[in-house]
């Protein structure tokens, strides 16, 4: 009687929900980067319009079973008045950037300072999608990771062709969050910067 009673309790344990948010001008691969993490595929996307909704569940390092609850914003230019509505509240927020294009390092930069103009209280990572275009790369990585430093926020590059770091970001956001709670006095939740053997932080 008493393992039928754990059992139900087990299963009606309340998992924690963590909403996180992808910004970033358009064409950056935001909606890749969701698919891949989401159903494991890489395909044509169309832009988004307004914000796509997904969900998954996945267990921390702690054994904690957290749900994702990921929004995928719209880039174009016509939809940047609206994105801050999706991005309230958010534990945590994704800044994209397309490593191959200069332009949209500089869109991340004018995102992340949108989201410090915001206050928003949130774990915050600069994402520097399509590392496996080597050949045509314009965004160094000391580059981005030292704006990165500078804004005291975490840096990833992945790529979501290639399926590289994409579950590594969303894990890593999954574990920073609960942190949010420890430091409150800040407008963007703090990572501390990457150490030079942490291979998580960068896969170019």
């Amino acid at each position: 009687m008493k393992e039928d009673l754990t059992a139900s309790k087990n299963n009606n344990k309340r998992i924690k929900s963590q909403k996180i948010v992808l910004i970033g001008d358009s064409n950056v691969g935001k909606t890749s980067i969701v698919e891949q993490f989401i159903d494991n595929k890489f395909g044509e996307t169309k832009p988004s319009i307004g914000a796509l909704h997904k969900l998954k569940s996945i267990s921390t390092q702690s054994g904690e079973e957290v749900q994702l609850d990921i929004w995928d914003t719209a880039g174009q230019e016509k939809f940047k008045s609206i994105v801050p509505m999706y991005y309230k509240g958010a534990k945590g927020i994704l800044v994209i950037y397309d490593i191959s294009a200069k332009d949209s390092f500089e869109g991340a930069k004018k995102w992340i300072n949108d989201v410090e103009s915001a206050s928003n209280s949130a774990v915050v990572f600069l994402v520097g999608n399509k590392s496996d275009l080597k050949e045509t790369r314009q965004v160094s990585t000391e580059e981005a990771q030292s704006f990165a430093s500078g804004k005291n926020i975490g840096y990833y590059e992945c790529s979501a062709k290639t399926n590289t770091n994409i579950n590594e970001v969303f894990k890593n956001m999954a574990e920073k969050i609960p942190k949010l709670q420890e430091n409150t006095s800040t407008k963007l939740m703090i990572n501390n910067t990457p150490r030079k053997d942490d291979s998580s932080y960068c896969c170019s």
